[in-house]
């Protein structure tokens, strides 16, 4: 397996699959564990940004998360200080394969990464910076991945349109999506069950 993760599922050069036992899931980053959104709105309040949300949990619409999400986005997508502060969302306790993750495809992203994962106490485990629906198929077939966890709908859709096995993780933001089955709650809970639903403290 390549040292750069990223080289080696956007040339698709690896064919060596990462031993690992049981159940092989691919873990989504930003909306699943880190709480890009939270993190946004932080950031956005320092840079003198108006058109904001008061918390993540009022985002109901992915495509339009608040007014000035574009224009904060612009501002911070290089900033590793954004990537690096980034407030936890969620800790699993069950350890992925892999965390596929969306993020810009900009140099020393992936090590910033890994050391939020460490830093915040998360399981850690190989980073793929992909691009696209297209990228995370990618990811999914060449490790194997029993199933991928995402919280965006678009992202849901499309990968099970792919044939990729993808469970939608519960958010404000996918809940106009009908998922069915699934739908889980956390990334700590049984896949494909219809489960109680676990508010996030």
């Amino acid at each position: 397996m390549s040292t750069h993760p990223e080289e080696t599922f956007m040339n698709k050069t690896s064919t060596s699959i990462p031993v690992f036992t049981g159940p092989r899931y691919g873990f989504d980053l930003d909306g699943c564990s880190a709480n890009f959104y939270e993190g946004l709105i932080r950031k956005g309040r320092e840079l003198g940004f108006k058109r904001l949300r008061e918390s993540w949990q009022e985002i109901t619409d992915y495509r339009n998360p608040m007014p000035d999400f574009y224009n904060i986005f612009a501002a911070v997508h290089r900033d590793m200080d954004f990537w690096s502060g980034l407030p936890v969302l969620e800790k699993p306790k069950i350890r992925p394969v892999c965390w596929i993750t969306q993020r810009p495809q900009i140099p020393g992203l992936i090590a910033i990464t890994h050391r939020w994962l460490r830093l915040n106490g998360i399981l850690t485990a190989p980073v793929y910076i992909v691009e696209g629906c297209s990228g995370k198929a990618i990811v999914a077939r060449q490790l194997r991945l029993d199933c991928i966890v995402d919280d965006c709908p678009d992202n849901y859709v499309e990968l099970t349109r792919k044939g990729v096995n993808c469970k939608l993780l519960d958010r404000p933001w996918n809940r106009a999506v009908d998922a069915g089955l699934d739908r889980i709650y956390s990334l700590d809970l049984g896949f494909g069950l219809r489960l109680a639903r676990r508010t996030l403290q």
